[in-house]
Order: structure tokens, then C-alpha cells, then sequence
């Protein structure tokens, strides 16, 4: 592809956009950008005027005729410099003034540099690049809560201790690999918990954590197992609700004092809590489970279904992760389809509106925790719950499913597949 500079003028958006069906006219494009997100294409054009187009997204164009290039990447940023140009083509739209305002107190932009695509089959690799996941890491991989506290680091925040902590951790340990994939479940899942946890002075002390070291965390081995049991404790099944008052991190940390085998000098043999009692013995951590869905039937959704299920369930997902992928989404969408065809429902095209009409359905409050999970999942594309996320564990090549990501969806997915079941 070759580089040129366009005229704005000269660039059509695209009404084959996948963003949205298929549209007559540019008008209509423009429609339905505004329609399908008012407020980011606002926001967008707002932040285009006050900084000018990004340098570190190339637009990717398709010559239309002699003059004219339809825009294959970057429809929503010309949209919004179109509307920023001539705020006219919003007529009839509730943002239609907001872009007559925004064109007096902008910098105008009548040429931008584009990549010139000879067909959409050129295109496509980069757009699937661009919209499409990760694609193991060849896509468009977003920063985590910690890579975004590392580039913008609030200082003495819960995150930046918690980061502080890990980081050292992972440094130190590079090859034990059940250290790691509980730090990786923590950093997803629990970064702000554990910060709260390791923020705690009394915490800190009894796990030999001075986050004004370099070395962050002691070198005594028997200290380093303390660590080692909160990492684990918080990776499968501590709370921020476990930890959330100060008496309740101190009952918790005394507790793992009385299970350790650390020097007397620095943990007491017989530690009380506030009141001056003895705390409750800490219950042993439980491995991860290699089986998953073990205790989960769903016979009343057919033969199928159930037989895949005893499939799955007899896999160790430490040694067959890309076949328990694909039968965790097939038995996703075989068991929301049943519940679709046994209430006469119309079906739908797209596997995140099936599975959100489900979840409407059994929780028609939309209150219950054993829900929400899925519930958050189908509105992020990039979440482990995703629909997408399932989809691609089948027919993307660049997936590549890891036995914590296999639990957190099962965990996640098995009170919804539960209840399919049962109210079939």
C-alpha cells in the first residue's frame, strides 16, 4: 500500500462498515455512527479539534473513482472531522448543535495522509488486526489496569503498591509457574484487592514487605511462603469483601501466621486478634480443579448437550485446553439455543444477543450476583466472558486458551448453564 495525502472532501465513508447494516447514502452513514454512539463520536471530535488526528493510526483507504477513496479504517474519526467541517450533515439529530459549536473552536483539517488499498481483500488482514482481538498478540493487545498504572503511575496509590509487589515476584520467581498464573488471575481480576491488602502497615510488616526497597519483599524463605499463601488465598477465593476493614486484614493475616513455620522473633506462635482471642485456623488453600464443570448436569437440554458435558468433564484442563475451549462453547450456545427453541423465541444472529436474552430472562431484576459476571462479559468485548471471546476459541487461529482463563470462564459460566438448565 502507498501513502498520499487526501482531501477530506474527497473520502466517503463507508456504508459497508461493519459497525453497521449496510447503508444507501452517506447521510445514513453518518446516521448510524451517531446513532450507535452519540456520545463517543462527540467525544471524538471534540478531542480531533483540540489535537488533530492521531499520528499513530494510519488510515486505510479503497479508491472509489478518479477523485474520491471510500475509507476502509477510521470511518468514525472522518465522520467526526466531516461533522466538525459541515455540522449540517447531523440534521435532524440531537448532536447537531453540539458539532455547530464545536467547528468555531476548532483547528480545521481539509487534508489527511491515508494508506491506499487497491481492494477491501488488501484491507482486510489489517482491519482484522485492528478490530478483532488480540489475535495472540499479532492485534491490538489493550493495556491492563497495570500497564496503565506503569505508564501514568499514580504514586502511592492500592494499584501502584500492588504493581510495586508483582512486579518483584514476578522478577524473582520466573520459572514457578503456579506462582505466576495466580499473580496473572490477581492482576485481571483483583489488583485493587491485593493493593488494599499490601497497603496495610501491619500486612506489610508481617510479610516483610518495605515498598521502599528496592528488593521490595525479604529474602527469608520462610517469609516468602507467607507471601506465597496470600498470593494463592486471593487468586482462588479471598474477596475484597474478606479484606475490606482493617480488622478483617489483620484477622486474616494472623490467621496465615498460625499455619506458617516462620521464626518466632518475627511471627508470634500465638497470635489473638482485637479482642484477644485466638483466630480461626485458616482453611488449607485447594488446588485449582483440573476437571471442570464437575458438578454440573444438564440433562433437560437434550442428549447433545448432556453427552458433550461428560466429554468435557473427563478432560484435564492442564493437558487439553484448546479441546475444553470448544466444548465450553459449544455447550454454551447448544444449551442457550434449546432454552431459545423451548420458549418459541425468535432466533437471533448474533450469540451475545442469545445469550443476553437468557440471562434477561432468568434474572429479570438484573440484581442477581451469580449473573453479573456474564452480564459484564457480554457488554466487553475484550472480557474472558465475551461472546466474541468464545467465538474465537473455535475459529480464531491466534487464540490460544490457558487453563486459568478455561476456570474463570467456567466458574463464570456454570451458575448461568445451571439455571438454563433447570427452567428449561
Amino acid at each position: 500500500m502507498d501513502n498520499r495525502s487526501v482531501r477530506v472532501d474527497d473520502l466517503l465513508l463507508d456504508v459497508e462498515n461493519p459497525r453497521h447494516p449496510i447503508a444507501d447514502n452517506q447521510h445514513d452513514v453518518i446516521m448510524a455512527l451517531l446513532d450507535d454512539s452519540p456520545e463517543k463520536i462527540n467525544v471524538l471530535a471534540r478531542d480531533i479539534a483540540e489535537h488533530g488526528l492521531s499520528p499513530a493510526e494510519l488510515l486505510i483507504v479503497m479508491q472509489y473513482d478518479q477523485r474520491r477513496y471510500v475509507v476502509l479504517e477510521g470511518n468514525r474519526r472522518i465522520a467526526a472531522l466531516k461533522l466538525l467541517h459541515s455540522p449540517k450533515m447531523a440534521k435532524g439529530h440531537p448532536e447537531e448543535s453540539l458539532f455547530g459549536w464545536m467547528k468555531g473552536h476548532s483547528n480545521v483539517i481539509t487534508e489527511v495522509t491515508c494508506a491506499v488499498a487497491s481492494s477491501r481483500l488488501e484491507a482486510r488482514h489489517w482491519l482484522e488486526l485492528r478490530h478483532t482481538g488480540e489475535r495472540g498478540g499479532a492485534g491490538v493487545v489493550p493495556w491492563p489496569p497495570s500497564a496503565q498504572q506503569r505508564f501514568s503511575p499514580s504514586r502511592g496509590t492500592h494499584t501502584d503498591k500492588a504493581i510495586k509487589v508483582i512486579d518483584f515476584l514476578r522478577s524473582s520467581h520466573p520459572n514457578d509457574t503456579e506462582l505466576l498464573e495466580h499473580l496473572e488471575t490477581i492482576v485481571a481480576k483483583k489488583l485493587t484487592t491485593f493493593g488494599r491488602l499490601v497497603s496495610d502497615p501491619y500486612v506489610r510488616d508481617i510479610l516483610g514487605i518495605d515498598l521502599k526497597r528496592k528488593d521490595t519483599i525479604t529474602s527469608d524463605l520462610r517469609l516468602l511462603r507467607l507471601i506465597r499463601s496470600v498470593v494463592s488465598d486471593l487468586s482462588d477465593n479471598l474477596s475484597v469483601s474478606d479484606l475490606k476493614s482493617k480488622d478483617q486484614r489483620r484477622r486474616y493475616i494472623d490467621s496465615i501466621k498460625t499455619t506458617s513455620s516462620a521464626p518466632s522473633s518475627s511471627l508470634p506462635t500465638k497470635p489473638t486478634n482485637d479482642k484477644g482471642q485466638s483466630p480461626a485456623r485458616r482453611k488449607r488453600s485447594t488446588p485449582p480443579p483440573s476437571f471442570l464443570l464437575h458438578d454440573l448436569e444438564l440433562d433437560n437440554l437434550g442428549e447433545r448437550v448432556s453427552s458433550i458435558l461428560k466429554e468435557l468433564q473427563r478432560l484435564d484442563v492442564e493437558q487439553y485446553p484448546n479441546a475444553i475451549s470448544v466444548l465450553i462453547r459449544c455447550i454454551v450456545e447448544l444449551s442457550v439455543d434449546q432454552f431459545h427453541m423451548k420458549r418459541s423465541w425468535e432466533p437471533d444472529r448474533f450469540f451475545w444477543k442469545r445469550i443476553e436474552k437468557c440471562v434477561n430472562e432468568i434474572d429479570k431484576s438484573g440484581k442477581d450476583n451469580k449473573y453479573v459476571p456474564v452480564r459484564t462479559g457480554l457488554r466487553d468485548q475484550n472480557s474472558l466472558l465475551a461472546a466474541r471471546t468464545l467465538h474465537g476459541y473455535v475459529h480464531n487461529p491466534y487464540f490460544h486458551p490457558t487453563s486459568t482463563e478455561l476456570r474463570t470462564i467456567a466458574k463464570n459460566y456454570l451458575p448461568f448453564l445451571k439455571a438454563l438448565n433447570e427452567r428449561v
